[in-house]
C-alpha cells in the first residue's frame, strides 16, 4: 500500500511505488486516491486538485478580474454577438487588456481566429455574402 501526504512525497517504500502499475493510494488528508507523478515527486491528485483550483480561483486573468470575479461579471449576461447564455466569457482586447464585453466560447474563439482584425472579419463576411 503506498501511503502519502497532500501536495508532496511521504511513502513507505519508493521502490515498489516506481514499479507499481496501480497509480492508487492512500492519503493521510484524502483517504483512497489516484496519485500522479510531476517532476520526480509522487503526488496525491485530490490534494493536488483542491490547491491548483484554489490557486485558479484567486489568480487574475488578463482583464484584470478573478475568476469569482468574472463569474459575478458575465451573471446574468447573454453573448454580444449570438445571444447565448451558456459558457459566456469576459472578452478583453489583447493590446490593451480592457474588457470589452461578453461573449460566449464559440463567438470569441472566431474572434480570436480571426486575431480580433476586422479588416479579416469583413472580408469574412464578404465570402459569405457572395
Amino acid at each position: 500500500m503506498i501511503v502519502l501526504v497532500c501536495g508532496g512525497r511521504d511513502f513507505d517504500d519508493i521502490d515498489f511505488l516506481e514499479k507499481t502499475t496501480s497509480k492508487t493510494g492512500v492519503c493521510i488528508n484524502c483517504g483512497n486516491v489516484r496519485i500522479i507523478k510531476k517532476k520526480e515527486t509522487w503526488y496525491c491528485y485530490e490534494g493536488q486538485r483542491k490547491v491548483w483550483k484554489k490557486s485558479r480561483v484567486n489568480r487574475k486573468k488578463p482583464h484584470g478580474l478573478t475568476t469569482k470575479e468574472a463569474k459575478e461579471f458575465l451573471f446574468g449576461k447573454c453573448c454580444f454577438i449570438c445571444k447565448r447564455t451558456e459558457n459566456l466569457n469576459v472578452d478583453h482586447c489583447h493590446k490593451t487588456n480592457e474588457i470589452r464585453g461578453v461573449l460566449c466560447t464559440r463567438c470569441n474563439l472566431g474572434i480570436g481566429y480571426f486575431k480580433d482584425d476586422p479588416m479579416l472579419l469583413k472580408k469574412a463576411i464578404k465570402y459569405l455574402v457572395e
